[in-house]
């Protein structure tokens, strides 16, 4: 369970990180 709320949220930051870039 924990698994895929981190993934999520790696996934999440990613997101966030491409966009400010």
């Amino acid at each position: 369970m924990w698994r895929i709320i981190y993934i999520s949220s790696t996934r999440i930051s990613w997101v966030t990180f491409h966009i400010l870039i």
